[in-house]
């Protein structure tokens, strides 16, 4: 589904618009990511640091385009600053210690949901239905449910019920994990085919 996505938004992506790069390139890295774990697991390595830079990627640029649809704009974008320099400093220490966290998920996913639901109280506050029915708005809604629910379960990371075994040797981390990305990408995709009409309608 990340391969397709990649492809549907390299040919249909508006390159003009800025938001529209980032997503291409949480996507590439996402892509990117995938390849990685596949070469890596295939060798038994460990995907350790393929998953800090890829966590790095995905919520910087979410962080991104999230600014372009927030009032306060300079306060995130000091805050997402903070979050790149955060991860930066959490990954020499996974380096040096070699003890792996998920503090840099966690940390982008909560500075996303704060300033997503803040926005959306102050659009629901000024009656702005314009807001909600906008394309953005789905492409803004997209990573919530993913980064709610995977900070979440990765709290409980150690917990047994965690790892237990729903079904068909599917454990709950991995059942979640592969709705959050049905969801996730779906919507990308919505985004991307209303863009293409739009495209298509100059």
């Amino acid at each position: 589904m990340v391969l397709l996505t990649f492809i549907h938004a390299l040919f249909w992506l508006n390159p003009k618009k800025k938001v529209n790069i980032y997503l291409l390139i949480i996507l590439f890295s996402g892509l990117f990511s995938e390849i990685s774990y596949i070469l890596l697991y295939s060798y038994n390595l460990k995907i350790t640091y393929a998953h800090i830079v890829s966590t790095f990627m995905f919520h910087t640029f979410w962080l991104f385009i999230l600014i372009d649809y927030v009032t306060k704009k300079k306060l995130l974008l000091y805050l997402s600053y903070f979050f790149i320099f955060f991860s930066i400093v959490n990954f020499c220490f996974v380096i040096v210690s070699g003890k792996y966290n998920f503090y840099s998920f966690v940390l982008g996913s909560i500075l996303y949901t704060l300033f997503f639901i803040k926005e959306n109280y102050r659009q629901m506050k000024a009656e702005s239905v314009e807001f909600f029915i906008n394309d953005t708005y789905l492409l803004i809604f997209a990573p919530l449910m993913f980064m709610l629910g995977l900070s979440l379960i990765l709290s409980f990371a150690k917990v047994e019920i965690v790892r237990a075994e729903m079904f068909w040797n599917v454990t709950l981390y991995e059942l979640f994990v592969n709705l959050a990305c049905l969801v996730y990408y779906s919507l990308i995709n919505i985004y991307i085919y209303r863009e293409k009409i739009h495209l298509k309608h100059g």
